[in-house]
C-alpha cells in the first residue's frame, strides 16, 4: 500500500531491491532528506496556499489508494513536496534572520556602551 513511498525514500528506485547500497552514479542522496523535509514542510504549506496543501493531500492519497504501484506515479508526488519544502526553508530563513537581526543589533548596543565609559547605570 505504501510501496509509492518506500520508492520517494530509495536511494537509486530503478534498482529497488538494492537500492539501500551507495551507487557511484550520484554525489549526493537526496531523496530521504526531500521526503523528510516535505513531511515537516506540510504545515507551513497550509499556512501559505490551501491550494498547494490540497494538491499535496490529494498527489499523498492518490499514491495510497490507486491500486497500480508503478514507480512514475510518484512524479506527481514531488512537486508539492518540494514545494512543502521551499516553504520550511523559507520559513528557517526568516528566523535565522531575525535571530541575527536581534543578536548584531544587541552587540552594537552593548559596543556603543562600552564606547561611551561602561554602562549607563553609574
Amino acid at each position: 500500500m505504501y510501496q509509492q513511498f518506500i520508492w520517494l525514500d530509495a536511494i537509486d528506485p530503478s534498482n529497488y531491491p538494492f537500492s539501500r547500497i551507495a551507487s557511484p552514479r550520484f554525489l549526493f542522496y537526496w531523496d530521504r532528506h526531500v521526503l523528510i523535509l516535505g513531511l515537516l514542510g506540510f504545515p507551513f504549506l497550509y499556512k501559505r496556499n490551501k491550494i498547494y496543501a490540497l494538491w499535496y493531500l490529494s498527489t499523498a492519497l492518490f499514491l495510497l489508494l490507486y491500486p497500480l504501484k508503478n514507480i512514475h506515479f510518484t512524479l506527481i508526488f514531488i512537486p508539492p513536496l518540494t514545494l512543502a519544502v521551499g516553504e520550511l526553508t523559507k520559513f528557517h530563513i526568516k528566523m535565522a534572520y531575525k535571530y541575527l537581526k536581534r543578536s548584531i543589533s544587541t552587540k552594537l548596543i552593548l559596543r556603543g556602551r562600552e564606547e561611551k565609559g561602561g554602562s549607563e547605570d553609574n
